[in-house]
C-alpha cells in the first residue's frame, strides 16, 4: 500500500478471482502513526477498506466484518 487510502491491491485480487469478498471474515491492518487520538490514519484506512468492500457486498455484509488496525 502507498498510502493509508490505497486499496488498489486488495480490489485486484478480488477482481483477479484470488480473493471473494464473500470469504472475508476479519481484517487486521498496521497503519503509520503514532496510535494517539489525533491519529486518523487508522480511521481513513478503514474507510477506504469499506469503500473497496461495498463495491462486492452490499452494507450489510460490510458492517458484519470487523476492521481493525492498529497504529
Amino acid at each position: 500500500m502507498h498510502g493509508p487510502n490505497d486499496v488498489s491491491s486488495i480490489d485486484r485480487l478480488i477482481t483477479d478471482g484470488v480473493l471473494d469478498p464473500h470469504d472475508i471474515t476479519v481484517i487486521l491492518g498496521k497503519t503509520e502513526g503514532n496510535g494517539c487520538v489525533n491519529n486518523f490514519i487508522r480511521g481513513y484506512a478503514t474507510e477506504s477498506l469499506r469503500v473497496l468492500l461495498k463495491k462486492y457486498l452490499n452494507d450489510d455484509q460490510v458492517e458484519r466484518i470487523p476492521l481493525v488496525m492498529s497504529g
